[in-house]
């Protein structure tokens, strides 16, 4: 019969946990994942130093980010075919263009809020395995890019973004580098953004001026309304 550390037996899980499993009743599981975790965060925490630093370099990211997007020679437009259906009449009109200021807008807030609010939230968010792999996911490829990188904490930005989709929305099942890596984009808080499947796949390694008006002329009306909605209010959060 398995047997907690606490020497109860009744209500007792198995948790495989690398190198060991551990037998814990629900009462220790609790305090034993909640002390984990507020040791992750402070190790994050230590590794950032002087949180007003890193959030003017989230900042600075950001506002280098919507000048290249919005450079004479890119622009937020890209020259797409005439639309029909749906989508008809949102090609590189200045609605577009505000879509796509207003969504740079949006990330630059919760990029500062990641730092604003970390120490006092994120222990708060317990991550999951897929969260784990995401992490580390992300840090091979960002090595192997030779990118700058800093660490960061996947369940913190899930609960910013309340696990919906910076770009469209709906459920976000991935984490997108903002500026994709292959153009040298930083693996570091403040260049990521959950995303869904569909905008995660589709965007690849374009950028948002290139990519952001083609994806919002495949929603329905509703769907724009509702992340142009999602927008202003992380904007204003």
């Amino acid at each position: 019969m398995a047997r907690c550390r606490c020497g109860a037996t009744e209500g007792v899980r198995v948790y495989p946990m690398w190198p060991r499993k551990l037998f814990l009743c629900r009462s220790c599981a609790g305090e034993h994942f909640k002390t984990r975790r507020r040791q992750e965060t402070a190790r994050l925490l230590a590794q950032y130093g002087d949180m007003d630093q890193a959030a003017r370099r989230a900042e600075a990211h950001h506002v280098a980010l919507r000048a290249d997007t919005e450079r004479p020679d890119l622009g937020v437009c890209t020259t797409r075919a005439p639309l029909a259906g749906r989508g008809a009449g949102l090609a590189c009109t200045p609605q577009v263009a505000d879509d796509v200021r207003a969504c740079l807008d949006a990330l630059a807030a919760q990029a500062a809020r990641y730092f604003r609010d970390f120490a006092d939230q994120a222990y708060r968010v317990f991550p999951s395995y897929r969260d784990r792999q995401r992490a580390r996911g992300h840090a091979l490829r960002a090595d192997q890019r030779a990118v700058y990188a800093l660490a960061y904490d996947v369940p913190w930005l899930r609960r910013l973004y309340r696990d919906r989709c910076a770009y469209c929305g709906g459920k976000a099942e991935h984490l997108d580098h903002v500026w994709p890596l292959v153009l040298a984009g930083d693996d570091a808080p403040w260049n990521l953004a959950p995303a869904c499947s569909p905008c995660n796949l589709s965007k690849g390694g374009r950028t948002l001026g290139e990519w952001l008006p083609g994806r919002l002329a495949d929603l329905t009306d509703d769907q724009r309304t509702a992340v142009r909605g999602l927008w202003r209010t992380w904007t204003a959060a």
